[in-house]
């Protein structure tokens, strides 16, 4: 009911794999599909996908694993399961550490798939995919494909929560702040006043 035993359970999950590698993953990979049918957000579900990123990042060999098994069912047809998929890899990338090097194929996939899910037809989707991109920006490469996306995100989603996401991931530069400081003169209130949060948190 807390995140207390994650400490715990990440001891044992890490002793389970060192025994069998390869009947751990297949088993662990299955049991994040069943999490991946689940859209409601019940704080049950949100425990789990927590476990799953932290068992990500203390595990060096099992994080791309698990970052190919999200990237492949990002793409299914299930709205949970694109869903939950972009969520945990959104929450592997924001346990690690700034430091952490992840071999260039799973970060030109993970970003592949984030940006594609930015689209999506669900808004928790596009959130989730969007709060993930905010390592992988080049804010001042004006060919930046990433901060493009935040950007046309930021002034044309017609979701609140998009917009709000948008604005709180894209980092503030001499390229970025014109654009954001456009957003005082938007619909929603909530999102004029982020527009002076952000400002004030980041420069």
């Amino acid at each position: 009911r807390s995140f207390v035993p994650h400490a715990k359970s990440l001891t044992v999950l890490s002793h389970l794999r060192k025994t069998s590698t390869k009947d751990f993953d297949t088993m662990f990979l299955s049991f994040c599909d069943f999490v991946l049918t689940r859209f409601k957000r019940d704080p049950s579900t949100e425990r789990l996908v927590s476990l799953f990123a932290q068992f990500a990042q203390s595990d060096t060999s099992f994080l791309p694993v698990i970052v190919k098994h999200m990237c492949v069912r990002s793409t299914s047809s299930s709205k949970a399961c694109r869903f939950r998929s972009v969520q945990i890899l959104t929450k592997i990338l924001e346990s690690l550490p700034d430091d952490y090097e992840i071999e260039d194929e799973d970060w030109t996939n993970i970003e592949s798939v984030l940006l594609s899910r930015a689209e999506d037809k669900i808004s928790a989707v596009r959130v989730n995919a969007i709060r993930g991109l905010e390592r992988l920006q080049d804010p001042e490469n004006q060919e930046d494909p990433v901060t493009r996306c935040l950007l046309r995100h930021l002034f044309s989603d017609p979701s609140k929560s998009v917009r709000e996401a948008s604005l709180a991931t894209l980092a503030v530069s001499n390229r970025t702040k014109p654009h954001i400081l456009r957003r005082i003169r938007d619909v929603h209130p909530y999102i004029r006043a982020c527009v002076f949060s952000v400002l004030s948190q980041k420069t």
